[in-house]
């Protein structure tokens, strides 16, 4: 066999090229490859449910671009404020936000959702 059919044959093996053959991308997760922002409250939820590990959460959140802005501790729960400064969209064209992280024994227990860039907002769930 020649060098052009051999390699034809090998690629048509593997899937690469064929029509009928899945790309890549649709036979690995990859778990948001470029860090792209929450929209809405709707997504931070649904990405954060109660009863996830903080530390997953933590994860999942610095995933998707946000870095720890600040911590408050009570004697049982933690407030963590995450925030994105993504001044020239390069993740987003959506506005900046702030995701405040609600912590009880190692879960979550609770997420805010606060649109737009401004000041850091106050953990409301900390009384």
């Amino acid at each position: 066999m020649t060098g052009k059919r051999l390699i034809i044959l090998a690629c048509c093996l593997l899937g690469w090229g064929c029509e009928a053959a899945s790309p890549l991308a649709d036979r690995v997760k990859v778990a948001n490859p470029f860090g792209s922002l929450f929209q809405n409250e709707q997504e931070v939820r649904q990405s954060l449910p109660v009863g996830m590990l903080i530390s997953e959460a933590q994860a999942v959140l610095r995933s998707h671009g946000y870095d720890l802005w600040s911590v408050q501790r009570q004697t049982y729960r933690q407030a963590y404020t995450y925030h994105v400064n993504d001044l020239v969209r390069l993740r987003s064209s959506a506005e900046d936000c702030w995701i405040i992280l609600y912590g009880e024994r190692d879960a979550v227990v609770g997420v805010e959702f606060h649109p737009g860039p401004g000041d850091p907002p106050h953990p409301s769930g900390l009384q």
